[in-house]
């Protein structure tokens, strides 16, 4: 850390005086947002599996009742 000098106004971030990037040090921050980007992540997969059980149960729907109103005109 000897080639990062402080950001002005901003506690935990620190250019490096190499390369002129920003590095927050942050860690506890930063493993809260990779926690939060994989919560997002589990409950988009989540929301997918159910848009298709619904949408199979609305096909299966269907079909019984095209099938009961087959059923219906042949009685």
């Amino acid at each position: 850390m000897n080639n990062l000098i402080p950001v002005e106004g901003k506690p935990n971030l620190y250019r490096d005086l190499n390369s002129g990037a920003i590095v927050n040090t942050d860690n506890l921050s930063y493993k809260q947002h990779l926690q939060h980007t994989k919560s997002l992540e589990n409950q988009k997969i989540r929301m997918e599996i159910l848009e298709n059980k619904v949408n199979q149960i609305n096909e299966d729907l269907g079909e019984i009742k095209s099938l009961l109103k087959n059923l219906i005109k042949i009685s």
